[in-house]
């Protein structure tokens, strides 16, 4: 038996639905991260708000690509009445592309009571641990920056889709890394307040217009 190894090169599928050329939420919330030391540089290879589907590096694209079919597993299986990748929002100039929607009735954190409402939904494969990220909204700091990126994005879906609901579908390829290493699934319900939206979506624009002035980008106006 002779055997021969050789690389796979592997590049990015199209997206279910068009995205617009412009700047996108998820760039923002990579600049801010990496710059702030949430995201791992080699992650971002620059201060840039190209769209991510842009990535060449053969690691990034490996692991993108382990997310995009879990997604495509996912979220025709287990989330109900679901609109996958529904069109593409915008708010301020800025697009938006969540994994998937549903109108459902939830039990408001808030009221005590029962409504419809839309759902945004997100579906991430991970190889944090699921020791970093606890309950999402504890106060712990370590978990509260582990998880702002994925907060971040789901409060800016939240306040273009005009809605309050969230849920967080996340699968853990080591789980909390134990041995035997055992996968996890995760699923978060989350409900936000109207401050809350607001004050990321400032955030995420101020800095936005910062970096529009240090980069020189045109198209920020």
């Amino acid at each position: 038996m002779i055997v021969t190894k050789e690389p796979v090169i592997l590049t990015l599928p199209e997206p279910k639905k068009p995205r617009s050329v412009g700047i996108h939420n998820s760039s923002i919330i990579r600049c801010i991260a990496t710059e702030q030391g949430i995201l791992k540089p080699q992650w971002c290879e620059e201060l840039s708000l190209i769209d991510a589907r842009k990535i060449v590096d053969q690691t990034a694209v490996l692991r993108m690509c382990i997310g995009l079919a879990w997604e495509e597993f996912y979220i025709p299986r287990y989330i109900e009445d679901v609109i996958d990748h529904p069109d593409e929002m915008q708010i301020d100039g800025v697009y938006m592309s969540p994994d998937a929607e549903n109108i459902s009735s939830v039990l408001s954190f808030r009221t005590g009571r029962r409504r419809w409402a839309k759902i945004i939904h997100e579906v991430k494969a991970t190889y944090k641990s699921t020791k970093t990220v606890g309950n999402v909204d504890e106060d712990d700091p370590k978990i509260r920056r582990s998880n702002w990126m994925w907060v971040a994005q789901l409060m800016g879906y939240c306040l273009a889709a005009k809605t309050y609901h969230a849920c967080l579908h996340v699968l853990f390829l080591c789980g909390d890394y134990k041995r035997p290493i055992e996968p996890q699934i995760w699923k978060f319900n989350i409900e936000f307040e109207d401050h809350e939206l607001i004050n990321n979506w400032q955030y995420q624009m101020k800095y936005l217009e910062d970096l529009a002035q240090r980069i020189g980008l045109s198209e920020v106006a």
